[in-house]
């Protein structure tokens, strides 16, 4: 809550600022192979470059868990090991923060939305992208088809258009089941109850709804009626529905335009063409929220060129489900493999750009669209930024820009479980994670100042005018930066299995794909070792390695599953650093390693010294002010980064874990205290606060 009582959103991670420009670590003239191998040798060990390797060590905190992608852990040999390529993303993230490269580790998604259902300006964007309005229906702009797989593409079949232009009707459901006596019931949203058989519902839902049309008419509050409204849609939802799609032979009363048969086809690849007249499709995608109609699609226009799906769009779709969901429905996947899908077709809806190419896809009307702008052009557009330019984090990991590429000089052992240490595992236990994403832009992007003037009347917030005014991806804005999971002071071994199933039947389910995972994490206190292997790095650039391996004195990290509830905290330790004696690499079968009379942290000191008076300089250079303007040590970024790496928090304490679905914050669109905003708290009452810690802690 905020000075002045807004209550921010909690979440169990925040975001480190970008900076606020990159610094380049190599300028070419041109950037291409022949020119980098000039400076960046792979075949040359040159007496300013060193090579060799960093030996470290993983202290397990609280359980750890790293999936193997079948909810056990990840074994190499049938030993339990920390993949590299784990560890290699974990240094090169904090490599990243570390010398302001440009933020690379950001993936880069076009996402679309259905902001239909928004109160905030995506339901203008919507509305005006399918051209609806009050007057208008969804299938006047929204058309549907048959998707189909055929030579290597996806494509739609168009499906036949009435007079009115639409490919598709709705029907509620009452009217297919009396057109259908042996619809089946797991296919159907809603079912009688003990008290209330399903007429009766359908009669007194419709009663409701007359009335709450009496009060808009009177403009007169619609609260308590939809209350009741949601309530009865709720008591009498099947919870066992079906996703379906079957065909259907069908005909259209000419003068009411009222359905007038449906007929269940059982083997529709058996039919001739001309049989075919008049079959469509009856589908059902979901029965969420208040919906109360099926969806009839029309047959397949034979006269039309079938429209193809463009790789573009299909990996947004795939991106997009995934975002939804990770147990994704079967039908709503699509498949690469031709034998799966060759000779099935899947109703479809889709949309068209101006160029009549399909812009969007899925399996209900009101589909999904995308934004105006992808993750990626939401990153600051930094001044110096030069496709011929190379920053540490290119230079030292390397590159894939195009038709040019870049080796790394570093590789990644798996690190494995040490000698000294038996393994031994927790109780497994349920965890559900599934969180607010990427999607929800009211926390992933800049958002207006909540403390500006005109969002409060007399101190009270204006939740619903603040709303209309968030930024979302089709905006101007920016991304708020590097996410990262806060650090917890211990896990949460909660199994949510059992509540989860009770809650979700009772309250919230609504045939919802919460994902349940199995956690079966290796015991506090067990040690990993690894290595870190480089070759012809500079002073600072080894530096930079060190310090990413462990920025500070108390530094701990996150790694592997289960990171909201408090899972995977490490710290790294630094065993060795281990340099190979250029003079003499080649007298011999043996590397021969150099000796140094200093101690490991001295040496370790020594690097990371290199590395930050070489980035303080570049920094000075970029800003073009005074040589004392910046210090990396004290630099709001820096101590944003250190915060995450050192500051834990309660695992009971809420600010920091998922808000409830009832939350009415979530209604709200509530964003996330910055960074800069607990940096701040906690410089003025860091004393006070550490000390209520304590107590609590003991």
């Amino acid at each position: 809550m905020n000075k002045r009582g807004y209550e921010y959103a909690s979440a169990p991670y925040n975001f480190i600022p970008l900076p606020k420009e990159v610094v380049y670590r190599h300028r070419f003239s041109n950037i291409n192979t022949e020119e980098i191998d000039k400076e960046l040798r792979h075949d040359i060990f040159d007496s300013e470059s060193k090579s060799g390797y960093i030996q470290y060590s993983i202290k397990v905190e609280t359980p750890l868990f790293i999936d193997n992608g079948k909810e056990n852990f990840f074994k190499v040999g049938n030993k339990e090991v920390i993949p590299g390529s784990t560890l290699r993303g974990k240094v090169r993230s904090n490599a990243e923060i570390l010398s302001y490269a440009y933020p690379k580790f950001i993936e880069s998604k076009k996402l679309w939305h259905r902001g239909c259902f928004e109160s905030t300006k995506l339901k203008h964007v919507y509305y005006k992208t399918i051209k609806l309005s009050k007057k208008s229906r969804i299938n006047d702009y929204v058309k549907a088809g048959y998707l189909k797989r055929e030579k290597g593409k996806w494509v739609i079949y168009p499906a036949l258009e009435d007079k009115d232009k639409r490919s598709f009707r709705t029907i509620h459901e009452k009217d297919v089941k009396n057109l259908i006596d042996e619809f089946p019931e797991n296919l159907l949203m809603y079912k009688s109850i003990e008290d209330k058989p399903i007429n009766e519902f359908w009669k007194e839902l419709d009663k409701k709804k007359n009335e709450r049309k009496d009060l808009l008419k009177k403009k007169v509050n619609t609260r308590n009626i939809d209350d009741d409204i949601k309530k009865l849609l709720r008591d009498q939802k099947n919870y066992e529905f079906k996703f379906y799609y079957m065909y259907v032979n069908y005909s259209i009363n000419g003068e009411n335009k009222k359905i007038a048969k449906l007929e269940i086809i059982e083997n529709y690849n058996k039919l001739d063409k001309k049989n075919k007249e008049c079959i469509g499709m009856l589908m059902n995608s979901t029965n969420l929220g208040n919906k109360v109609h099926h969806y009839l699609i029309y047959e397949k226009d034979i006269k039309k060129v079938p429209k193809s799906i463009s790789d573009e769009v299909l990996n947004q779709y795939k991106t997009n489900v995934r975002l939804k969901q990770e147990n994704i429905v079967e039908d709503f996947e699509l498949h690469d493999n031709e034998s799966n899908n060759f000779y099935k077709e899947k109703p479809i809806f889709y949309i068209l750009n101006d160029k009549r190419e399909i812009a969007s896809f899925g399996f209900t009307p009101y589909l999904k669209i995308p934004y105006g702008n992808s993750i990626g052009e939401l990153i600051p557009k930094y001044k110096e930024k030069n496709i011929n330019y190379l920053d540490y984090i290119d230079s030292i990991f390397g590159f894939i820009n195009g038709n040019e590429s870049y080796k790394g000089r570093v590789s990644f052992t798996n690190a494995k479980i040490d000698k000294s240490c038996q393994v031994k595992f927790q109780k497994s236990c349920y965890k559900i994670l599934s969180s607010p994403k990427v999607s929800s832009f009211q926390l992933y992007l800049k958002q207006p100042n909540v403390n500006e003037r005109k969002f409060w009347n007399d101190q009270k917030f204006n939740y619903k005018g603040y709303k209309k005014t968030l930024n979302t991806y089709s905006d101007d804005s920016e991304i708020r930066g590097n996410k990262f999971y806060w650090l917890r002071d211990k896990s949460n071994n909660k199994d949510q299995y059992r509540e989860s199933i009770s809650k979700d039947r009772v309250e919230n389910n609504e045939n919802s794909k919460e994902i349940r995972k199995e956690i079966k994490p290796i015991e506090i206190g067990t040690k990993f070792t690894g290595k870190i292997y480089f070759e012809n790095l500079k002073d600072d650039e080894i530096g930079l390695l060190l310090m990413a391996i462990k920025p500070f004195e108390d530094a701990k990290d996150n790694l592997g599953k289960g990171k909201p509830y408090g899972f995977g905290k490490v710290s790294f330790k630094i065993e060795e650093i281990k340099e190979i004696d250029n003079s003499h690499r080649f007298d011999s079968v043996d590397i021969s390693y150099k000796k140094y009379s200093e101690s490991l942290d001295l040496r370790v000191e020594k690097y990371i010294k290199y590395f930050k008076e070489t980035i303080n300089n570049c920094i000075r250079d970029l800003y073009k002010g005074d040589k004392n303007s910046f210090d990396f040590d004290t630099e709001e970024r820096i101590k944003c980064f250190k915060a995450s790496k050192t500051n834990e928090k309660r695992i009971n304490d809420n600010e920091f874990n998922y808000m409830e679905l009832q939350d009415k914050r979530l209604k709200n669109r509530n964003i996330l205290k910055s960074m800069d905003e607990y940096i701040s708290s906690e410089e003025i009452h860091g004393e006070k606060y550490a000390a209520i810690d304590k107590i609590i802690t003991e």
